[in-house]
């Protein structure tokens, strides 16, 4: 079953994309996780508050930003996802829990 999943913050990512995840998902308890640069986080206009029944749980993890900038932020995020995996320490990764819209 799966529990977690890892994934890079879609660049269009709208209140309808969470209501689908929420909608679709019908096992235990899942935690998802957005990986993007600090700024791209937040909460999309006009997501749905959290409910105890919720079985799907969003997380944010901030990406450190190059010190030069050099880098897109897909190929940020990706490495981020990538390296964390090879060392073995995506899995320890907690990042903070998304904030309802009412929130």
């Amino acid at each position: 079953t799966l529990e977690t999943l890892v994934m890079m913050r879609p660049h269009s990512f709208w209140h309808k994309d969470i209501d689908r995840l929420f909608e679709a998902y019908s096992g235990r308890d899942l935690k998802i996780f957005l990986v993007a640069e600090a700024a791209r986080h937040g909460t999309p206009v006009a997501t749905r508050d959290w409910t105890p029944e919720d079985r799907v749980h969003l997380f944010e993890i901030d990406v450190p930003v190059s010190y030069y900038g050099d880098e897109d932020t897909e190929t940020l995020c990706r490495g981020w996802i990538r390296e964390k995996g090879i060392r073995g320490t995506l899995w320890a990764e907690e990042g903070r829990p998304m904030l309802s819209w009412g929130e």
